[in-house]
């Protein structure tokens, strides 16, 4: 995950507090369902709104957690997920897991981005970014798969909105097989998504 992303997400979530549109509360970043998720479409740069906001709270700290054994094993099989993921923070802004050592030598990861505006601010930059593809929604939330450089064969990265402002991040990189990786990216963030779905 590029720190370049998390930098500018979190400058934009600053600007959401001078505006008055929500955003870190005394240095920490704000979590909630509908009555603190609201966005204009000037906020939303584009992106579509998000209704029915998912909460992230439960698992923001710990993401390896969001997928239960029952999907990883499902995973394992369908892309190879190695059994143990590894979680690590960046600049204490986000939490993120990483799976590596699979039979096709790729890193699979996911991570929960709050209080940075979340699909907005990657509609925000549309322009300037080298990969920028709408995808079909995962259980009822938008997919972008995006890239902030030029994106390598075997490397994909999908951003799906769960609230106006928080977003999961999946990401597939080096894989050396067969596993088509937006396929595999796109199969991580459905379990994501399912497992948030049921704790919210």
């Amino acid at each position: 995950m590029s720190t370049k992303w998390i930098k500018g997400a979190l400058a934009l979530a600053l600007t959401g507090v001078v505006a008055g549109c929500g955003g870190p509360v005394d240095g920490k970043p704000t979590t909630g369902g509908p009555s603190s998720d609201s966005a204009t479409p000037d906020d939303l740069h584009g992106a579509p709104n998000i209704a029915n906001p998912l909460k992230v709270d439960k698992f923001i700290k710990h993401p390896c957690a969001v997928i239960s054994d029952q999907q990883k094993e499902s995973l394992t099989s369908s892309i190879q997920l190695p059994s143990t993921g590894k979680e690590s923070a960046i600049e204490g802004l986000s939490n993120d897991c990483q799976w590596s050592g699979g039979g096709n030598n790729a890193t699979v990861g996911l991570q929960f981005l709050q209080g940075g505006g979340g699909l907005s601010y990657i509609y925000a930059q549309r322009k300037e970014l080298p990969v920028f593809e709408e995808r079909p929604p995962i259980e009822g939330y938008p997919v972008l798969h995006e890239a902030q450089n030029k994106e390598l064969p075997g490397d994909c990265r999908l951003v799906v909105g769960v609230s106006n402002h928080q977003a999961i991040v999946a990401s597939y990189t080096g894989g050396t097989g067969d596993v088509e990786p937006c396929d595999a990216a796109t199969k991580l963030a459905t379990a994501a998504v399912q497992t948030l779905k049921a704790a919210s």
